[in-house]
């Protein structure tokens, strides 16, 4: 009897420790199913709060369309569109890739214009070829404007390196040229003067003809008086007039003229020393004059002179029409032509010429295409959109000696809050809703069939262990009876 009582006590211990086990194992799965329950629901929650993002644009016939919203489709042209760009954190202009090849391989407005197949129609044909020769893209200073003006810049900036024509240098020249063209002319106006009085002698400032350029000696500091008269010397001597050309410190000079004369040599004089004046009248035209000066440069100065001919014609014939440059030529598609006058704007800045520093960045494909990126990027603020709009204004030269460069007026690009861009609708995505919705039912159901076969087995294996537990304290109370029973009879 005690061992079949301990048997069987051991099998049901053991049978429990099975039961508690099983049970743990579907405790768990129970579990886990909670998870799978808040994995799908979060799902759903997920759809619930999904959007889409829709571009109204138009077809070819003007019927308005609402497309998934990319960076493609507000960057294509459409005549009915508003035009939007985005724009990343550092306020770069993201483009297309052919876009950037378009502006890469433009070096102005009109060539970045053409690359789109718009073609600048001329009010004239001499405007077209002087306006053509300025702009020509020939390396050859000969034939091409801009060829010309560079060689002609470059040779200036080579002298203005040369200390020899410092601008201390060109101040010097500068302070003696003024100063005899201002002796010349007094000398020329006071003539005028006292010719009119009938007088034929009266004094002026001594300038040195004999030297090139002229110059006026000076003498313990003061100016040097010239006498100009058709009187002897030796009468102006008698009249009290010293003259003593052998003392260093003699301020008086005899200048004996003809009456009749006198005025053709002051204004030869008053001439030559004019145009030293206005070949220094700024450092530019001072290096200018020297350059012109020298032989070697004569293929140089001829080019340049072409250059400013050709200017100067272009000029001419704008102001007899009465027009400006923004009047020189139009395009036959205007819509299209500002479209991409304002992208040229934004990438460029307010210069028709190419700049050193153009405001954008590239914008890949894939990125172009996609819807995904760019909601993502707009929610997480890492682009933004701008709008483009455009005032009629008049647009004024940049350069006086480049008028075929504009500065643009009129242009703007303002930052937009994404939801009050006209064009742009945020809607919920019904599709991706009615999809999660279906899953999360069906998992649903499927973790609720689960949990109850789990809850039955549980319910089992607890009256199972009950019943065990029952048996297994039966089974211990009979063995310590018998036990106890055994010592009374070894006892007795």
């Amino acid at each position: 009897m005690g061992l079949s009582s301990n048997a069987r006590l051991l099998s049901i211990t053991a049978r429990l420790t099975s039961n508690e086990y099983e049970s743990q194992q579907v405790s768990n799965a129970k579990m886990r199913l909670a998870t799978k329950s808040q994995e799908a629901s979060e799902r759903y929650l997920e759809a619930l709060s999904e959007t889409n993002y829709s571009y109204m644009t138009f077809d070819a016939q003007g019927n308005a369309l609402n497309v998934p919203l990319t960076a493609a489709v507000l960057y294509q042209y459409g005549n009915s569109k508003n035009q939007y760009i985005l724009s990343n954190a550092a306020g770069q202009a993201l483009i297309s890739r052919e876009d950037k090849y378009h502006y890469d391989n433009a070096a102005t407005l009109r060539e970045f214009l053409e690359s789109y197949g718009l073609n600048a129609n001329f009010r004239t044909q001499t405007l077209k070829e002087n306006y053509e020769y300025l702009n020509s893209n020939s390396s050859d200073p000969a034939i091409g404007g801009r060829a010309a003006l560079e060689q002609w810049q470059n040779l200036m900036d080579s002298y203005k390196a040369n200390a020899a024509y410092s601008t201390d240098a060109w101040a010097k020249e500068y302070t003696e040229s003024k100063e005899v063209y201002n002796a010349a002319l007094e000398n020329y106006n006071k003539a005028i003067q006292e010719l009119s009085e009938g007088k034929s002698t009266f004094t002026g400032i001594h300038i040195d003809t004999s030297t090139t350029p002229y110059t006026i000696p000076l003498n313990n500091d003061e100016k040097m008086i010239e006498i100009f008269t058709t009187e002897p010397k030796a009468d102006l001597e008698d009249n009290g007039v010293i003259f003593n050309d052998t003392d260093p410190n003699s301020n008086t000079v005899y200048h004996k003229i003809d009456i009749d004369t006198i005025l053709e040599e002051l204004t030869e004089i008053l001439n030559t020393a004019k145009e030293r004046y206005s070949n220094a009248v700024t450092y530019d035209a001072y290096i200018e004059n020297i350059i012109r000066s020298d032989s070697a440069n004569s293929t140089a100065c001829d080019n340049y002179d072409n250059y400013l001919e050709h200017l100067n014609n272009f000029n001419i014939e704008m102001e007899e029409l009465g027009i400006n440059m923004n009047e020189v030529y139009s395009y036959d598609d205007t819509t299209k032509a500002r479209w991409y006058t304002n992208l040229w704007y934004r990438i460029n800045g307010d210069s028709t010429s190419k700049s050193t520093n153009p405001n954008c960045a590239e914008l890949d494909n894939k990125l172009l295409t996609s819807t995904s990126w760019i909601k993502d990027a707009l929610a997480h603020g890492d682009i933004s959109i701008e709008m483009g709009t455009y005032t009629q204004s008049e647009n004024l030269t940049v350069d006086s000696t480049k008028p075929t460069v504009e500065a643009l007026k009129g242009i703007s690009w303002k930052t937009k809050i994404f939801s009050s861009c006209p064009d742009i609708t945020r809607s919920d995505n019904d599709k991706a809703i009615e999809t999660a919705e279906a899953e999360y039912q069906k998992a649903l159901s499927e973790i609720n069939i689960k949990d109850e076969r789990y809850q039955r087995k549980l319910n089992t294996l607890d009256s199972e262990h009950n019943a065990l537990q029952t048996e297994y304290e039966s089974v211990k109370s009979a063995l310590s009876k018998n036990i106890e029973r055994s010592f009374k009879a070894f006892q007795g």
